[in-house]
C-alpha cells in the first residue's frame, strides 16, 4: 500500500514543485502549490524512508526520504513567523542534517575505497557532494539559530534554494532512472540526456530568482537565458554525440544451456573440442556450470553427486566461456565443501562468475565482466531443488536463492502439493535480487539476469516429468510475471536453465527473455530415467547482439547431444563416473531436418509470447519489432 503512496505523492511532488518555480512569487499560487508540494515531499520522504527501512538499513532512499523532509521543513520554517514551535522544529532539523552529512561521508569513503566507486549504484563524488550541500545548509541553520531571523533577501533567499534542492531530490529519483520515465513518456524522451534536462531546469529556475532577489528582473533575464543556452547546448551534444553520431561497437552475447559436466573434456573426449567451440562465439560467453567442483579424493555417495574436476574449468574457458553462473541445484551437491572449491577455482582461473558465495551477501552480488566494448553484469540465482542447507545465509555460503511460495507452503519442487494457491516468488527473496539488479544497472553496460528453475506447477519436479505433464514445455505464470519485474528492475537479458529443455523466447520492452535454453553439456547419469527425453538431448545456442543499449538480433544454432558414450554405463550406481558418463551429452551442430524440428519447436514455444522466430535452414532469428 505505501509504494503507490510514495510514487503519487512523487509525481505530485514534481508538478506541483515545478508550477511553484514557474509562477509568480508571493503570489497566492505560488503559496499553495508551495505548501501542498512540502506535504507531498513530506508524504513522499516518509514512505520512501519506510519502504527502504524494510529492505536494508543501507538502502539510499532511506537518507533520501529524511534529506526531503529536512529540507522541506526547513525552508517552510524560514518564511513562517518565529515562534517556539519552529524553534525546536528547526533544532531537531539541524540535528538531522549533522546526522545525514557524517553518515553521507561515511558512505562516500566506503564507495570511493571499493572496486567500481561506487555504492549501491552512486558515485562517491556524488555522496561527497550531497554531504558538503547538507554540512552548508546545516551552517546555516546555526547562523540563524545564533543571529536571529535574516532580513527579507537572505531569508527567501534561503526558502528557494532549500524548496529546489528538495525538488531536485524528487525529480531526480523519477528521471535518473530510465524504465521508470519509459513507463509515461515516449522513447526519444528517455535519453540520458532528456532526462537530465528536468533536473537542470530546476538549477536554471533557481539561479533565476535567486539573482532577481538581490539584483532584479533584467539581469536574471540575461542569466537565465545563459544558462539555458549552456543546458540546451549541453544537451544537443550529448544527444549527437558531439560533431558527429558515434555509435558504439555491437557486442555479441553467446548464450548456451547448462552444462553439466563431469570431466576435462579436452582429454576425455577431445575430438568433441573443436566442434564446441565452433558453437560459442562473441564478447561474451555464457553458461551454467552445472556440478559442485571436487578435489582428487572428495567422494559424496548420499543424495546428488553432480561433481566435476578443477580441471573442467580449464575445458569450459578452452571452449570459449569467459562467464558462468554457480547458481544451480547441484551447486551443494559436495555441501559447503563444493561451494567453496568452485568459487575458489574459479577465482584462481579468473573467472567471472555469480550465484554462490560465502554468504548470502556474495552470492547475491552481481559480477562484472569488462570486454572492450562494455561492462557486462550478471546476477545469478535459483529456484526449487534447493538441498537442505543449501542456501547462502548471511553467516553461511551457499546459493542465492529465490524461494517460491503456493499460498502459505513453500513449493522446493519436491513435493506436490496438488490444492496449494497459485506460485508466487518470497518478497525477501525478490526484493533482494531486485535490488542487485538495480546496483548492477548502476555500473554496468548490459545487465544479464539468470535464474536455475525447477517450480513449474503446483507438482513436484520429478512428478512433472516422469508422467510428461505439459507443465514442462513452459514457464508457469509466476515466471513470467517475475521475469517482467526483472526486466523492469534494469535486466537487458533474462536466461534461463533446468527443465532441461528448450522453452520460448519472449521480448518484453524491447528486452529479451529465454525461459529456457535446455541444455549444451550433458552428462547425466543414466540412471536419471525421468530426465531422458528425446528433447533433453537437442537444444539451440542463442546469439544476441546488441548496439549500445539497443537490441539489435537475436540468432538460434541448433544444436544435438549424444546420448550414447563411449565404454560401458553403469546403470545401478548413480554416483558412477566413467567414460561413458564423461563422453555423453556432448554438443554438435543440428543439420537438415532434425535442425528444422529443433527450431520449428523453439518457434512454436514463443509464438503464444508474440515472438515470431524465423527458420533458415539449420539456424533461425527473431523477428524483432521496429524500434527495439
Amino acid at each position: 500500500m505505501l509504494l503507490p503512496v510514495h510514487i503519487v505523492a512523487g509525481g505530485i511532488a514534481i508538478v506541483l514543485g515545478f508550477v511553484a518555480l514557474a509562477v509568480s512569487k508571493g503570489g497566492a499560487l505560488h503559496r499553495r502549490s508551495g505548501l501542498l508540494f512540502v506535504y507531498a515531499m513530506l508524504t513522499m520522504g516518509i514512505s520512501g524512508s519506510i519502504l527502504a527501512l524494510r529492505q536494508s538499513l543501507t538502502n539510499a532512499n532511506l537518507l533520501g526520504g529524511f534529506m526531503s523532509a529536512y529540507f522541506v521543513v526547513t525552508a517552510l520554517t524560514t518564511v513562517r513567523p518565529a515562534t517556539a514551535w519552529t524553534r525546536r522544529l528547526n533544532w531537531g532539523a539541524l540535528v538531522v542534517a549533522i546526522a545525514l552529512s557524517l553518515i553521507e561521508i561515511g558512505l562516500g569513503f566506503k564507495a570511493f575505497a571499493s572496486p567500481y566507486g561506487t555504492l549501491s549504484g552512486v558515485p562517491f563524488f556524488m555522496m561527497f557532494f550531497i554531504a558538503t550541500v547538507i554540512t552548508l545548509a546545516a551552517a546555516g541553520d546555526v547562523r540563524i539559530m545564533r543571529s536571529g531571523s535574516p532580513g527579507a533577501r537572505p531569508r527567501i533567499a534561503r526558502h528557494l534554494w532549500r524548496m529546489c534542492f528538495a525538488l531536485f531530490i524528487a525529480a531526480g529519483s523519477f528521471f535518473s532512472i530510465r524504465a521508470r520515465v519509459a513507463k509515461i513518456l515516449p522513447e526519444p524522451l528517455t535519453t540520458p540526456a532528456m532526462r537530465a534536462l528536468p533536473m537542470a531546469l530546476i538549477f536554471v529556475l533557481m539561479f533565476y530568482w535567486l539573482w532577481r532577489v538581490r539584483w532584479g528582473r533584467a539581469p536574471a533575464r540575461a542569466a537565465c537565458l545563459a544558462a539555458l543556452s549552456a543546458v540546451v547546448c549541453a544537451t544537443g551534444f550529448a544527444q549527437s554525440g558531439g560533431s558527429a553520431p558515434v555509435k558504439p561497437d555491437p557486442i555479441l552475447i553467446t548464450l548456451a544451456g547448462q552444462s553439466m559436466i563431469r570431466s576435462d573434456i579436452r582429454v576425455t573426449a577431445p575430438g568433441a573440442v573443436p566442434l564446441i567451440q565452433g558453437l560459442l562465439k562473441g564478447d561474451v560467453v555464457f553458461t551454467n556450470l552445472e556440478a559442485a567442483v571436487a578435489e582428487a579424493g572428495e567422494t559424496v555417495h548420499e543424495g546428488r553427486g553432480f561433481l566435476t574436476p578443477p580441471e573442467s574449468l580449464d575445458a569450459l574457458t578452452t571452449f570459449g566461456f569467459n562467464l558462468l553462473s554457480l547458481s544451480g541445484n547441484h551447486a551443494f551437491d559436495l555441501k559447503v565443501k563444493g561451494i567453496q572449491n568452485t568459487i575458489r577455482e574459479a577465482d584462481i582461473r579468473k573467472i567471472v562468475h555469480a550465484g554462490t558465495g560465502n554468504n548470502l551477501k556474495e552470492a547475491s552480488a552481481p559480477a562484472y565482466l569488462r570486454t572492450p566494448k562494455g561492462t557486462v553484469a550478471l546476477i545469478a540465482s535459483a529456484s526449487g531443488l534447493i538441498a537442505q542447507g543449501g542456501s547462502a545465509a548471511p553467516d553461511r555460503p551457499g546459493v542465492n536463492e529465490l524461494r517460491i511460495e503456493a499460498g502459505g507452503k513453500a513449493n522446493e519442487a519436491t513435493i506436490d502439493l496438488p490444492d496449494a494457491q497459485a506460485n508466487t516468488p518470497n518478497r525477501e527473496d525478490s526484493q533482494r535480487i531486485l535490488q542487485a539488479i538495480r546496483d548492477a544497472r548502476g555500473h554496468a553496460d548490459l545487465v544479464i539476469v539468470y535464474q536455475h528453475n525447477h517450480v513449474f506447477g503446483n507438482h513436484s519436479f520429478a512428478t512433472i516429468f516422469t508422467e510428461g505433464m505439459p507443465e514442462r514445455l513452459a514457464p508457469n505464470e509466476w515466471l513470467r510475471k517475475w521475469t517482467h519485474a526483472e526486466v523492469d528492475a534494469g535486466a537487458d537479458i533474462v536466461v534461463m536453465h533446468g527443465a532441461p529443455l528448450l522453452h520460448g523466447v519472449e521480448i518484453y520492452r524491447g528486452r529479451a527473455i529465454f525461459y529456457d535454453l535446455g541444455n549444451f553439456i550433458y552428462n547425466v547419469p543414466p540412471t536419471l530415467t525421468y530426465i531422458d527425453e528425446p528433447m533433453n538431448w537437442e537444444s539451440a545456442v542463442a546469439y544476441v547482439r546488441f548496439q549500445g543499449k539497443r537490441l539489435q538480433s537475436i540468432s538460434f544454432r541448433a544444436i544435438v547431444l549424444n546420448n550414447v558414450g563411449e565404454g560401458q554405463p553403469d546403470i545401478h550406481n548413480e554416483y558412477a563416473n566413467n567414460q561413458f558418463l564423461d563422453t555423453r551429452g556432448l554438443p554438435s551442430p543440428a543439420a537438415g531436418a532434425r535442425a528444422g524440428y529443433i527450431l520449428r519447436r523453439l518457434a512454436d514455444a514463443s509464438r503464444p509470447f508474440g515472438t515470431k522466430v524465423e527458420i533458415t535452414g539449420d539456424t533461425a532469428e527473431v523477428r524483432l519489432k521496429p524500434g527495439n
